[in-house]
């Protein structure tokens, strides 16, 4: 099979991804700036990325559009692992990373780290830092509970991302 299709549009450009039997599977978005280096490769989907193989070696095209070797993470930030526009990627370490995961389905309050504690019958605020999970504390309202777990982020996450702009 070859190449990707190709769709432009004002600012950015998607990349089709097909299946085996040639039907759309997704879609991923990139710089227009980055197309002509990205369609040398046919792309495909792999748990939610676009991969291809180059040289023998797999290699997601988050990665690929920032030409990143290192060790660090390729984060989304908004979530969204087809949508590998240079603005939307940073270089982060695996914790921070881990921190911006989307909420899970099962959580009560729409933060992550703050919910709903029956025993106590309060909310319950927590943040995990190297690993562990720490308790931040309990209280009576959800905004105080956000506004604490907030504050916890901006101590204990601090300094940790590579924003594109600086990256090494």
């Amino acid at each position: 099979m070859g190449r990707n299709e190709i769709v432009f549009h004002k600012n950015y450009a998607e990349l089709i991804l097909y299946d085996k039997q040639g039907n759309e599977k997704v879609r991923t978005q990139v710089d227009l700036e980055d197309v002509e280096k990205i369609n040398v490769y046919r792309w495909y989907e792999n748990c939610g990325y676009a991969v291809a193989r180059i040289k023998g070696k797999r290699i997601k095209l988050h990665r690929f559009v920032l030409n990143y070797k290192g060790s660090l993470e390729v984060d989304h930030i908004n979530n969204n692992g087809l949508d590998n526009r240079k603005n939307n990627l940073r270089i982060v370490t695996h914790q921070i990373n881990m921190t911006n995961q989307k909420t899970r389905s099962d959580n009560t309050s729409g933060v992550t780290g703050v919910y709903w504690f029956k025993t106590r019958n309060r909310w319950k605020a927590e943040i995990t830092v190297n690993g562990k999970k720490h308790q931040i504390g309990y209280f009576k309202t959800k905004a105080q509970a956000v506004e604490a777990r907030r504050k916890a982020e901006a101590q204990y996450h601090k300094n940790t991302v590579i924003r594109y702009s600086q990256r090494p």
